[in-house]
């Protein structure tokens, strides 16, 4: 009987037999990349991926017998740069949503070590393309938009792929290079909303921020890249100035490695030769410490230096003034 109605088929639909079965190009597509034969750097295996990715970009969209996306079997196979951006290009979502393992895309960039297929280069192309795509906000007008949490991923870790990453994204467009894609830079001029983002727990992107990414933020969030300026009236205003209030948000130096530095001898003490070597470090004048030191006014110990410099520059955001000169000259 099936024979019979495969005959009825064609009989209604002649051409039937020449059109290709999308289910069966997708499955060839899911074959082609879970295939431990096949050798993307040959051009043969790579061209029959980009003749399934053109003819059939769809197929990248499509879930495998396994419940795996083309993205995601690349990945789980470290397959090279080429294979794994193609297929991110094709369906985009794919760098949205998490694999088998629960991970996000971009935190297996973001955990994987350098090797000679992946250089340090590549996957920092990866986490970027992944980042670009799933930003908390639009490129256009800053305002909030759906997002799986590759910007809270990103900005929570010290890597270099992440740091390099998010130093990507917020890149100017008139700073890019060639090897930058336009619609992925940018992101910079909305950095306020991003520093301000959430994620599912209701924390911030600055709040979660590592070292390496707040230094990043910084430069775009903070005057100068250290200066939070106080919001209101300016403290001060002449014809050619103005004085404005803010916080020095610079990392704060250490002041027992600087003293550890400066101490030569390992004494356990500075004099004023070696107090003078650091002034320009610490910005503070030498005789001031041995005129702080209750104990000596010829050398200063660790413990009395590191107070006098906690007093005078402070132990954590400093509130500074900032004179802004109208000419050049003048200043």
């Amino acid at each position: 009987r099936s024979e019979e109605v495969k005959k009825a088929l064609l009989d209604a639909y002649p051409c039937a037999e020449e059109v290709e079965n999308p289910f069966e190009t997708t499955h060839q597509l899911h074959k082609l990349l879970e295939n431990e034969q096949s050798e993307f750097d040959h051009h043969e295996d790579f061209d029959d991926l980009i003749k399934y990715n053109n003819k059939y970009p769809e197929a990248a969209g499509k879930r495998g017998r396994d419940g795996r996306l083309p993205l995601h079997i690349a990945i789980d196979r470290i397959l090279p740069v080429n294979v794994t951006s193609g297929l991110l290009f094709a369906y985009p979502q794919a760098g949205k949503e998490k694999m088998e393992d629960g991970r996000l895309p971009i935190e297996v960039f973001d955990d994987q070590k350098v090797t000679d297929d992946w250089p340090q280069e590549y996957l920092t192309q990866m986490a970027k393309l992944l980042l670009g795509n799933d930003m908390p906000v639009s490129i256009e007008d800053g305002t909030p938009k759906e997002h799986s949490g590759s910007w809270h991923i990103c900005i929570s870790s010290s890597t270099e792929t992440a740091t390099s990453a998010v130093r990507g994204v917020l890149l100017e467009f008139e700073n890019i290079s060639d090897d930058d894609s336009d619609d992925l830079c940018g992101f910079g001029k909305h950095i306020h909303a991003l520093a301000d983002a959430r994620d599912a727990q209701g924390r911030t992107a600055l709040g979660l921020a590592s070292k390496e990414s707040r230094e990043v933020i910084h430069k775009y969030l903070l005057f100068c890249g250290r200066y939070k300026l106080q919001i209101g009236p300016p403290e001060y205003r002449t014809k050619t100035s103005v004085v404005l209030r803010a916080q020095d948000l610079s990392e704060q130096a250490d002041y027992d490695v600087i003293f550890d530095n400066a101490d030569k001898d390992k004494s356990g003490k500075l004099d004023k030769e070696e107090l003078k070597e650091i002034s320009g470090v610490i910005g503070l004048d030498p005789g001031m410490f041995l005129r702080g030191s209750g104990k000596s006014t010829t050398t200063i110990s660790k413990d009395e230096f590191v107070v006098i410099c906690k007093q005078q520059l402070g132990d954590g955001p400093r509130e500074v003034v900032i004179k802004l000169m109208q000419s050049k000259n003048d200043w």
